[in-house]
């Protein structure tokens, strides 16, 4: 027990380290960035699982041109302040622009489309949002509302406006009639990112103002397009979701049969060796000093094995020596034998040369072994073996 203890404690000090760096990096973020799928301060991934609870579908669309649908709600943030970041004349400003023209057209077939500005500038902003405002309903309910004091009027009023909430007579949120859709104005929408949703009554007022204007569809969608983030959807996102989940469920099944394929299933196999004797020890001793060219190891072999079956052909004790087993050698043997432990000495001795020594000492010894077999007398013979099994 005691040994796990200090690993426990290093895991949850890497996760306290881990927290810490979280929590800092969302405490710092400087520049807003109020997308549907971010849980950082600027993000609106909290507002988006409110409306999925209300009984409302979101989808996030990136595209120039959103997917919107007569009677959707289209959430649109968009970038303020004198630095947002986009050149006028910039590729991603153009983009931008496209995106909100596209918007407009979709609120004149249909479509209700809210518009809600957010400083560039999220730090300054949020220090400024920090205490909620009151603001009224056109019944004269209150509403506390988190807003940056300086964006209390929206861009452009027109005389066809109505005001939802109002601040000190001047409007916060506006809505007018586009075609046959709406548009909602929001004068400030850092009340709908994740750091000041639960705030006073931001989260209350959006919901009102979604289920008055939102149409049948109840079906949300938020154009991220709108403040510089335009990605155009791949192919399978154009098919569908169906096509992007067969995809994935594609390469996950292609990556199973990469992983079975290397993978042997059912009872192990018992490998079964072949017995191997000793022609293929001997072929593999020979390979190995034909390559090392070692004729002098393969000459000094050679005579000790030709000593050695003499000496027990002529019944001569191991510690004879040489000349007492020469004298009882014919001529020829006795020179072969000679040849081939002189042929030891000599350090690069061809392989040939070698060989043919060593064939005509085996000749030599074959014909003098032989001999001595056929000399022998029958009971002699006889006699010698029964004393060798006697003994």
């Amino acid at each position: 027990m005691k040994g796990w203890l200090p690993n426990l404690g290093w895991v949850l000090l890497g996760l306290l380290i881990i927290a810490g760096v979280l929590i800092s990096a969302g405490r710092d973020e400087t520049t807003a960035s109020p997308k549907a799928s971010s849980y950082y301060p600027s993000g609106t991934a909290a507002f988006a699982e409110l409306l999925r609870r209300n009984g409302f579908s979101v989808s996030i669309d990136r595209s120039e041109s959103p997917r919107v649908g007569a009677g959707d709600l289209v959430v649109a943030f968009t970038r303020d302040g004198a630095d947002n970041g986009l050149d006028a004349l910039s590729h991603d400003a153009q983009e931008v622009k496209r995106v909100k023209e596209n918007l407009d057209h979709s609120s004149s077939k249909g479509a209700t489309v809210v518009w809600l500005p957010i400083e560039t500038d999220f730090a300054a902003a949020s220090l400024q949002a920090s205490n909620p405002q009151t603001m009224n309903r056109r019944d004269d309910k209150e509403r506390q509302l988190s807003a940056s004091g300086y964006l209390l009027t929206p861009d452009e009023e027109e005389d066809d406006d109505v005001s939802i909430l109002t601040s000190n007579n001047r409007t916060f949120v506006a809505a007018r009639k586009s075609g046959s859709g709406y548009e909602i104005h929001y004068a400030d929408g850092i009340g709908l990112t994740n750091r000041f949703i639960d705030k006073g009554d931001n989260a209350k007022a959006a919901m009102e103002i979604v289920k008055t204007f939102a149409g049948p569809s109840k079906h949300v969608v938020f154009a991220e397009g709108t403040f510089g983030d335009v990605e155009e959807p791949g192919l399978l996102e154009m098919i569908g979701s169906w096509a992007e989940a067969a995809w994935f469920q594609l390469l996950f099944l292609l990556a199973v049969v990469v992983f079975t394929l290397n993978r042997r299933f059912g009872l192990p196999e018992q490998l079964r060796t072949r017995q191997r004797g000793g022609k293929e020890l001997l072929d593999a001793i020979t390979d190995t000093l034909t390559r090392a060219r070692a004729s002098q190891i393969t000459l000094e072999s050679s005579a000790a094995l030709a000593d050695s079956k003499l000496r027990n052909a002529l019944k001569l004790p191991k510690d004879a020596s040489a000349g007492e087993r020469d004298r009882l050698l014919p001529e020829s043997l006795r020179l072969a034998l000679a040849d081939v432990r002189a042929a030891a000495t000599i350090e690069k001795m061809s392989p040939r040369k070698a060989f043919a020594l060593i064939q005509k000492l085996e000749a030599e010894l074959t014909a003098f072994l032989n001999e001595r077999r056929s000399n022998v007398n029958p009971r002699t013979a006889k006699a010698m073996a029964k004393m060798r099994r006697a003994a």
